[in-house]
């Protein structure tokens, strides 16, 4: 059960960090969508 709460916490980890990692690159390909209409 041990590994099953591990891999558990990996995945909700890397969740955290995309959905951290989302607010950032988005201001910048607006910029470069906006660039290129």
């Amino acid at each position: 059960m041990e590994l099953v709460f591990a891999g558990l916490a990996i995945v909700f980890s890397l969740l955290l960090a995309s959905i951290q990692k989302e607010p950032e690159p988005q201001p910048q390909p607006v910029k470069v969508r906006s660039r290129q209409d």
